[in-house]
């Protein structure tokens, strides 16, 4: 009983300090919640439009089709037959971090020579979350956040950790660059010769069912998603040439820098001597280039 009264006794005494800290754990837990559904109600039609516009603009510069993916309307007495990825729209949930992502979309981009996506990218488009009709892929592992069509479009997710990025909305966008640096490798690498790629990693071993089990990330690898297969391997090791963490991986395995310099002769052919060495000193310093 003593101890319990001087407990009540301390939090009498600190009775402030208490309040400041639970008011500030619900302003850090709610406020960036309450704050998007508060533009979603007050600004929604100037946010809509800025979309629109945005969604415009990028679309002109890149020769390509941009969307912030909707729900669709009904047809009929109900929605069409799913196709074999079921999407959710951002822009229908939240036109506020629509807008944040349509935001970092535009960022990502900039990251390449406008030539370079109009020539390989046809279309992107960003949705609340998808998930595929059949559970057998999802059963692999396999993580929906982003995927391409063999058409050369690209569909990325802006809606997973749900609670995390409406603080990410709140404080800058929820568009993830490397999820968009990794779809664009799967297009712009698709006709390196797995041989090639075999023999920068003779003793690779990839496994589609077993990467999420990996205790640790082997030698040679940039994650382990990238021993899911040679096509996430390659799309992987384009993420580290575009990290911060990018020096120090390559200084500690050779095998990674291997493949890292292969990637990087190849970028250099596709952009016509566009993306060079000055280019990638400038990314992995944090930097988008000027073009």
């Amino acid at each position: 009983m003593l101890r319990l009264k001087d407990m009540f006794q301390k939090a009498k005494r600190h009775k402030g300090k208490i309040i400041t800290g639970t008011i500030l754990a619900g302003a850090l837990a709610f406020g960036p919640h309450l704050y998007v559904t508060s533009q979603d109600c007050l600004r929604r039609g100037k946010i809509e439009n800025n979309i629109t516009q945005l969604e415009q603009t990028l679309s002109d510069t890149y020769h390509l089709e941009i969307d912030v993916w909707s729900e669709p309307t009904l047809v009929g007495f109900g929605r069409p037959s799913p196709p074999l990825i079921k999407k959710s729209g951002l822009r229908s949930h939240s036109p506020y971090m629509s807008l944040k992502a349509l935001e970092g979309l535009e960022e990502a981009m900039r990251y390449y020579p406008k030539e370079l996506l109009q020539k390989h990218l046809q279309k992107v488009e960003i949705v609340r979350a998808y998930t595929y009709s059949t559970e057998e892929i999802m059963k692999q592992g396999a993580t929906p956040v982003a995927y391409v069509t063999f058409w050369g479009g690209m569909s990325i997710s802006a809606g997973r950790d749900e609670w995390l990025r409406y603080h990410h909305a709140v404080l800058g966008t929820i568009f993830e660059n490397k999820s968009f640096h990794h779809e664009l490798a799967h297009i712009l690498t698709q006709d390196i010769p797995k041989e090639e790629w075999r023999a920068l990693h003779p003793d690779a071993v990839y496994n589609s069912s077993t990467w999420k089990s990996l205790p640790s990330t082997p030698p040679g690898f940039f994650n382990n998603y990238c021993t899911h297969s040679i096509g996430e391997d390659i799309a992987g090791t384009v993420e580290l040439l575009y990290s911060n963490d990018y020096k120090r991986r390559i200084d500690s395995d050779t095998v990674l820098r291997k493949k890292s310099e292969y990637l990087k002769k190849w970028y250099l052919t596709i952009s016509d001597g566009v993306i060079n060495d000055t280019y990638w000193s400038t990314v992995q310093n944090g930097k988008i280039p000027k073009w």
